[in-house]
């Protein structure tokens, strides 16, 4: 019998006794590491759409609400100031383009990182669908409508997917069209070139051809699927005499607004938008959202999710801080009668008058201040 039990049961034994040390001996690197990661810097990897300056301001401004929640980028600071977090921040660009955007976002998920930052719709939904299984939290920003993104956001504050959260923030794409026949009350066609593959641009020009209905104007569209073809459709509209160019909220028309600017200058007639940062490029005026503040308050929200908070506890939010600039540089070479009526200069952030000041000066304004900035420089940074 003992010799049974030696020859049938203790070899079991033994073999689960092995197998045990063998899952103990696989599993200490993974506690090693593991606690390893503990006393890491967290990796934070942030991902644009494109070198648009409202994206370029939005990003810096991410980094100071990160800064200023304790997780900053120099681990010298962190030592020195002995209350901040050091982070590796790593930050990428898909240069306006689609593929390559999917591309980095596959790279991204599948990486060692803490924390996904993206910022615009296309890289909202980039990361959305590589990080299907939960693998990376995700803290968006700059999406005009995450509840149209197919990301998984609903319209409620805690419809969104547990690893993800983030800010919304819809161009003012009403409130574009509604300036523009303040200052011309003459004006009957508006042309608008937009990409069909952006939801986000969707969304924007689905609320023009509303309000253009309700004011009596007439929008003419047309297509440009990248940033080369651009050019071509705004000439299309402009040969259809149309009294101005509006650029809403999509990137491929942002990604060209120098051109569309150009184009108008040559044919008189203004180009308006719903996205900041144009007037200073020579539009006729931007009414929008403030994005400097919008890439602030994204920062403090990673910031949050980085000092454990979980996204699924956390409400997304929709923020939509107004900010119109009006450029008078431009007026004088248009056709037609545009004027910028008192009242709204006096509403005005920032007003551009190049003939205030010497030339390659311009006089950026708000009430009760008035400072010259060099044209290269950021608005926000003197005014805002």
């Amino acid at each position: 019998m003992g010799i049974w039990l030696w020859r049938h049961i203790v070899p079991g034994v033994s073999a689960i006794g092995l197998a045990a040390i063998v899952l103990l001996i696989s599993d200490l690197p993974r506690r090693s590491s593991s606690d390893a990661s503990k006393s890491q810097p967290p990796q934070v990897v942030m991902l644009q759409m494109s070198s648009q300056s409202i994206m370029d301001e939005a990003a810096v401004k991410v980094i100071a609400g990160l800064a200023e929640a304790g997780f900053v980028t120099d681990q010298k600071s962190a030592d020195q100031s002995g209350k901040g977090r050091a982070i590796v921040l790593t930050r990428l660009n898909a240069e306006n383009d689609m593929a390559t955007a999917n591309a980095m976002a596959t790279e991204v998920v599948g990486g060692r990182y803490d924390l996904i930052i993206t910022l615009s719709t296309p890289c909202l939904q980039a990361v959305a669908n590589a990080n299907k299984r939960d693998q990376v939290r995700h803290v968006f920003g700059l999406v005009s409508d995450p509840t149209v993104a197919g990301v998984g956001v609903g319209s409620g504050p805690m419809d969104h997917p547990p690893y993800m959260v983030g800010i919304g923030t819809l161009p003012p794409a009403e409130k574009s069209f509604e300036l523009a026949k303040q200052i011309n009350p003459a004006l009957k066609r508006v042309g608008v070139v937009w990409n069909p593959a952006e939801v986000n641009s969707e969304i924007a020009t689905k609320v023009a051809r509303t309000t253009c209905q309700k004011l009596g104007i007439e929008l003419l569209e047309a297509n440009a699927e990248n940033t080369a073809s651009v050019r071509e459709a705004a000439v299309s509209l402009i040969a259809r005499e149309i009294d101005a160019l509006w650029i809403g909220g999509d990137i491929t028309a942002l990604s060209a607004a120098d051109v569309l600017i150009q184009l108008g200058n040559q044919a008189h007639i203004p180009v308006f938008t719903c996205m900041p940062g144009n007037a200073a490029k020579g539009a006729l005026f931007d009414v929008g959202a403030n994005y400097s503040v919008v890439g602030h308050q994204v920062g403090k929200l990673a910031a949050r999710v980085l000092a454990g908070e979980e996204p699924a506890k956390i409400p997304w939010e929709v923020a939509i801080p107004p900010k119109l600039f009006l450029n008078k540089g431009v007026i004088g070479n248009l056709k037609g009668e545009w004027k910028f009526p008192k009242q709204l200069l006096d509403q005005a952030d920032v007003i551009i008058d190049p003939a205030a000041k010497e030339p390659l000066k311009t006089t950026l304004t708000r009430p009760g201040c008035s400072r010259p900035v060099c044209r290269g420089c950021s608005i926000d940074r003197v005014c805002g």
